[in-house]
C-alpha cells in the first residue's frame, strides 16, 4: 500500500501544477506509465525508472 500512496502524493503534488498553475506537460504521459505499471503490480522501482524514462524521451524528442 505505500506504492500506492507515494504514486498518489506524486500526482497531486507535482503531478499538473508548476508555479501554482496548472501545465501538462512530460509529466502526465510518465504518471500514466507508472499507473499502468501499479495496475500490473510491478515492483516499485521499476515504475520510477519507467515514468522518469518516460519523462525524458518525450522531453528529448519533443522539447516540453
Amino acid at each position: 500500500m505505500l506504492t500506492v500512496a507515494l504514486l498518489a502524493a506524486l500526482l497531486g503534488v507535482q503531478g499538473f501544477t508548476s508555479g501554482g498553475e496548472i501545465m501538462l506537460d512530460a509529466r502526465l504521459p510518465a504518471l500514466l506509465v507508472a499507473a499502468i505499471l501499479l495496475y500490473l503490480r510491478a515492483p516499485f522501482i521499476v515504475m520510477v525508472v519507467a515514468a522518469s524514462a518516460t519523462a525524458a524521451l518525450i522531453r528529448l524528442f519533443l522539447g516540453f
